[in-house]
């Protein structure tokens, strides 16, 4: 490699981004017409935010396709300028270019993925969705690993089989093999060498005619279509993954293990986990604290890889509410209260990578004892080894290690991502599924804690939700993630000193953070100081203009003050960020009815309901709608629907004490008397409640009179100066 190239490329790896720009101008001044320094010089520039700089060094290159470093650095340039149209021009002119089989020269070159990923945030920029979706998930298809891809398509609503998203492919095995050889000795790699080249590696990105034809359709494509990828491959899932409807199927091609037989794949990739020896006192999952104890021991520590294959699958209590929902918080407060004591060594099997690595091990020994005891008697011809078949066994061994290593990140992302599915989809109690089946030191992450946390915000749980959120505060306080979701729970719980307390916090750490403003408005709001809380939640917006949440904030602050005008504003602008933002539709549903609109109401409702239609309180507003219009059967259906979802405990006894009113008002007392009668149970000291019996006890016949009675004199010493209670009680006695 050309040693001013290593230079440069030095800079860049060690953040001398200044240094690495002042060299490029100078060598792009000895040679204009290389793209290379054009690539670097623009690369650097954009690392050091000079975006402007960058677009104008790579505006030219990038524009006509002939170099794919430019074209991409323009596009990240034209990305942060909103200049989306420019962007994707640069890299569809670069299309020919899109591989992962660059020289190792280039180090910089992006990656089918990458330009793939890249393409996509254009596109959903630019507000071409189904664009973007089609490139998010080439990227995956490139490489399974690209997270936030798979992210962006669940914001999307895609719905998606997340088995056949999070397989190893061909491209990404030799993507991390090809990341490896970059990164080492340049100097050291002949990228000239036959040998080398006609190992090199290329993607396994290839869609067939059926997923480019759903990609027309991406919201709405039949799980009927088959898996994209090899046909001779097993495509069988889970039942409870191919349960689920309109799903994009992703397709993926065999894994290949270099200059490895079946034999051997079995030996070692399908061998038994290793077992904790029967002598041992420590918890088969106790994993946090044997690694603080690790420092003690004397045999050499378990592989990583290994302690994530060998996590066991999740009980069957997971699937109990009651006790999952709160299980990954309740284990992450007993690891902070734990004392950190030392544990007894364990002494484990010896499981086939173990012996996988001894293999290799024994083998370079005894190829080096070989080597030394020949000497210079024996010479061995040039180019050739004396050991061939050991070292292809040694290197056969090896790579199945690193596959090994791949399939077990890939398992845990698996289970990462079903749980990031279920949330994007308001599955909040298969999320908690999902996220507790991980393995025990995952739970303690502030990412899994914040994605629980927010699970059990949608389940209403707010309780639970604060006590997840605090655990979280402890482990990362700098974690600002989810911090409006924090505050908002705090905010239905009416904490108003924890509230004020956490935008203080955040305030002296994250003045500029759009979360903090959240905070600091919801803890204004909760004191019913609108114009303070609307002036905070305007401030969060401009702070980051790309995150709904604020304008929904905003627009509820502005509900509450009656200004229905900025209200109806705030959620608009909320649903162009973000259109499946439920909380807007909702909002906007409830000014119409404000207003009287009920038609608009229930217009807006029902589309908040396509969004997340397992939220017991968006049914109680659509069945108030269409009572108020006379729809009782309807309203009725919604409200079991509400019911049945086991809401807590203060809305469930809202949607019973509604169901009976409906039931009265259908001449129905006795189905009215089963719902009132638990709400009696749970609001003992409602007037309302004691009002209903008496009318459902008064229409049950004339032997229900006295209870009809007893229930209206209960209602009227919970509440003196209701007329209507008293009415009730002379018509009851009249027509006595």
């Amino acid at each position: 490699m050309d040693a001013r190239l290593r230079l440069v490329y030095d800079f860049l790896d060690n953040d001398l981004y200044e240094n690495a720009l002042f060299v490029t101008e100078r060598l792009h001044a000895l040679d204009s017409d290389n793209s290379s320094w054009i690539h670097l010089m623009s690369l650097s520039c954009l690392r050091l935010g000079r975006v402007a700089l960058a677009a104008e060094h790579s505006r030219e290159r990038g524009l006509s396709g002939h170099h794919l470093g430019c074209s991409y650095v323009f596009a990240q340039a034209c990305l942060r300028q909103k200049n989306y149209s420019d962007g994707i021009t640069a890299l569809r002119q670069a299309q020919r270019l899109w591989t992962d089989d660059h020289a190792v020269s280039e180090r910089f070159a992006p990656d089918l993925a990458a330009v793939n990923r890249l393409l996509g945030k254009l596109y959903k920029a630019s507000g071409d969705v189904k664009s973007s979706i089609a490139s998010h998930v080439a990227a995956l298809e490139a490489n399974p690993f690209m997270w936030d891809a798979f992210t962006d398509l669940c914001d999307n609503g895609v719905q998606l089989r997340v088995a056949n998203v999070f397989k190893l492919r061909d491209s990404s095995n030799n993507k991390a093999d090809h990341g490896k050889l970059t990164k080492s000795a340049p100097s050291e790699v002949n990228a000239t060498n036959p040998a080398a080249k006609a190992n090199s590696l290329r993607p396994g990105h290839s869609f067939d005619s059926g997923l480019r034809e759903a990609m027309q359709q991406p919201f709405c494509i039949s799980r009927n279509d088959a898996p994209v990828g090899d046909e001779n491959m097993d495509t069988t899932e889970p039942r409870n993954l191919r349960s689920v409807s309109g799903d994009i199927p992703m397709g993926y091609s065999g894994i290949a293990i270099p200059s490895l037989s079946k034999k051997r794949q079995r030996s070692v990739l399908d061998a038994p986990p290793a077992e904790v020896s029967s002598g041992s006192t420590r918890k088969e999952n106790d994993v946090f604290t044997s690694r603080y104890a690790s420092s003690s021991l004397t045999l050499a520590p378990q592989r990583r890889s290994a302690r994530l294959l060998n996590q066991t699958a999740p009980s069957n209590g997971l699937s109990d509410r009651s006790t999952t929902d709160s299980a990954i918080t309740r284990d992450a407060l007993k690891r902070l209260a734990r004392p950190r004591n030392p544990v007894r060594p364990i002494e484990r099997k010896t499981s086939a990578l173990n012996r996988a690595a001894n293999a290799i091990r024994s083998s370079t020994a005894g190829a080096t004892r070989d080597s030394k005891t020949t000497g210079p008697s024996s010479p061995t011809p040039a180019g050739k080894s004396a050991h061939p078949a050991r070292l292809t066994s040694v290197a056969a061994a090896a790579a199945a290690l690193d596959q090994e290593k791949l399939q077990a990140l890939m398992n845990l992302l698996l289970k990462l991502g079903t749980g990031y599915y279920h949330l994007s989809q308001f599955q909040p109690q298969a999320c908690i599924d999902a996220l507790s089946s991980l393995p025990s030191e995952q739970h303690m992450t502030p990412w899994v804690l914040s994605k629980v946390a927010r699970a059990q915000y949608e389940m209403m749980s707010y309780k639970q939700a604060k006590s997840t959120f605090q655990v979280l505060r402890k482990i990362a306080p700098s974690w600002l993630e989810d911090m409006e979701v924090y505050s908002t729970v705090l905010w239905h719980l009416k904490d108003d000193v924890e509230l004020a307390f956490l935008g203080h916090e955040l305030s002296d750490d994250h003045y500029l953070a759009p979360q903090t403003w959240c905070a600091v408005g919801n803890s204004f709001s909760l004191q019913r100081c609108h114009q303070e809380a609307i002036k905070c939640f305007r401030r969060a917006g401009q702070l980051e203009p790309q995150l709904a949440y604020s304008y929904s904030l905003l627009g509820h602050e502005h509900f509450e003050a009656e200004e229905y005008g900025e209200a109806t504003t705030a959620f608009r602008r909320a649903l162009q960020v973000d259109p499946r933002h439920y909380s807007a539709w909702v909002g906007l549903g409830r000014v119409q009815e404000r207003l009287g609109q009920g038609e608009k109401a229930l217009k807006y409702y029902r589309s908040a309901e396509k969004v997340n239609p397992n939220n017991a309180a968006l049914l109680t507003y659509i069945a108030r709608v269409l009572e108020k219009m006379g729809k009782h059967r309807p309203a009725l259906s919604y409200l079991r629907r509400g019911t049945e979802l086991e809401p807590p405990e203060n809305l469930g006894s809202l949607i019973r004490l509604q169901t009976a009113r409906l039931y009265l008002r259908l001449g129905q007392p006795l189905e009215a008397l089963r719902d009132l009668q638990l709400v009696q149970q749970m609001a003992p000291d409602e007037p309302s409640v004691h009002f209903l019996l008496g009318q459902a006890f008064s229409m049950s016949g004339p032997a229900k009179r006295g209870e009809a009675l007893r229930s209206y004199t209960n209602a009227l010493s919970l509440d003196p100066s209701n007329e209507t209670i008293k009415d009730a009680i002379m018509m009851l006695g009249g027509g006595h």
